[in-house]
């Protein structure tokens, strides 16, 4: 599908079970950006992990969580969870920015 002022842009829809690939999160740059719209009440948007285990594995998550937006990280000192109080799914257009 298309959307932006002038129809410009491209989105992507996703059956249930699927995803897509992306290559890993740059390090050095702290700037997360996206846009989506759903109706659904739990969804996974973004995760990134390194390749260790155990409670120095180091993680990102953004989530939608009982309608609402989570983002969960753990950059090698424990586990800590943002959870918006505004719902998100309602099927409009919302953007998260994260840096």
């Amino acid at each position: 599908g298309v959307f932006g002022k002038h129809c410009e842009l491209n989105s992507y829809g996703f059956e249930e079970l699927s995803y897509m690939e992306f290559p890993s999160l740059d390090p050095n740059n702290n700037y997360i950006y996206v846009k989506f719209a759903t109706i659904k009440s739990h969804a996974l948007l973004l995760y990134n992990y390194d390749n260790q285990t155990g409670d120095r594995a180091e993680f990102l998550a953004l989530e939608i969580a009982e309608e609402r937006l989570r983002f969960s990280y753990n950059l090698g000192s424990g586990t800590y969870k943002l959870t918006t109080m505004k719902k998100v799914s309602d099927g409009h257009f919302h953007t998260v920015i994260a840096r």
